[in-house]
């Protein structure tokens, strides 16, 4: 009696987020990258100084599921310091949290009189 072999297993799609290349993302003065991964999936976020406030990107993949991806922009520290604060990678991933914080901090202590941001 002869077995058939087991149908391939289908792949998911890997599509990367558009801030990262074939390498390790490249972050210039005005703009931080920061990404972790866990036995759920993996947390990206892009942050970039703009105009007017601070450019967020969170991007969730989990290892089963539908990936979701957040745009924010934020006008005011104390918004950015509060969704940051209800973000559940505050208790998943202390680490990635505290990362997210100190690039944000970086980003905000920037003038925006003292370079050219993007609008």
């Amino acid at each position: 009696m002869t077995t058939s072999p087991l149908p391939p297993q289908r792949r998911r799609a890997t599509h990367s987020p558009p801030w990262v290349g074939s390498g390790s993302p490249v972050a210039t003065p005005t703009e931080r990258h920061c990404s972790a991964q866990g036995p759920q999936g993996s947390v990206q976020f892009f942050l970039q100084r703009v105009q007017g406030g601070l450019y967020v990107e969170r991007e969730e993949v989990p290892r089963r599921g539908i990936r979701v991806c957040q745009s924010l922009h934020f006008d005011e520290r104390g918004k950015f310091e509060r969704w940051r604060e209800d973000d559940p990678i505050r208790f998943e991933q202390p680490l990635l949290y505290l990362q997210l914080q100190r690039d944000a901090e970086a980003l905000w202590d920037i003038e925006s009189t003292n370079c050219a941001l993007p609008r």
